[in-house]
């Protein structure tokens, strides 16, 4: 047995650029394409659309990787044009980076269960997990918001199924929480699993006192 301090720290990368406050009106959806059998976001994506067109919101995805295929399948649901997304080349540090600056500027952001996701909450932005079961992979993470911690099927800021009414109604509740009220429900959340602190002061500080 290893005794030692464990210190949550979270993304370095996310913590590199400053958060900007000020919100266009925007809606993001952040890929998952290739993670499963894609049936998640072959629901979603319509219901999005329609959300975005009855709010007056503009329509955003970041996609998971620059590949041609996934390109074509978001392209393919109607309404969708190429302006509609971020295309970011995988493992890529810039687009990561140009990935914080694009969800920093949308009034809110969904994610079937992503990093970035989780990441984007940690930086107080408002938030919409959706966790389904048709990935492909056997790892529990992507099955229920918060992992490992265990939390119920559906919370303030997530839900357990793609269902239209129920994602209308959870982005509405989270659109118009008053800022104080969500940054309450925020920080709830994220002091468990992840946080965010610019320029990643205290771990190098730590780096310096012992280096």
């Amino acid at each position: 047995m290893i005794k030692t301090k464990t210190i949550c720290h979270g993304s370095l990368k996310n913590k590199i650029i400053k958060i900007k406050e000020k919100k266009k009106n925007l809606l993001v959806f952040i890929s998952s394409y290739g993670l499963g059998n894609n049936s998640t976001e072959l629901k979603i994506i319509p219901i999005l659309l329609k959300y975005c067109l009855k709010n007056n919101l503009k329509f955003l995805i970041i996609n998971r990787m620059k590949t041609k295929k996934e390109i074509d399948f978001y392209l393919s649901f109607k309404g969708i044009l190429k302006k509609n997304m971020i295309i970011r080349k995988n493992y890529s540090h810039t687009n990561q980076l140009l990935s914080y600056k694009v969800i920093d500027t949308a009034k809110i952001a969904i994610c079937l269960n992503s990093t970035l996701g989780y990441e984007n909450l940690s930086r107080g932005n408002r938030t919409l997990f959706i966790n389904t079961k048709d990935r492909n992979l056997n790892c529990s993470s992507f099955l229920s918001f918060g992992w490992p911690v265990k939390f119920k099927k559906n919370g303030p800021l997530w839900l357990g199924s793609v269902n239209r009414s129920n994602i209308f109604y959870k982005l509405d509740y989270i659109l118009k929480l008053k800022s104080f009220k969500w940054k309450k429900i925020q920080k709830k959340y994220t002091k468990n699993i992840i946080n965010y602190e610019y320029k990643n002061t205290s771990l190098l500080k730590l780096i310096n006192k012992y280096s």
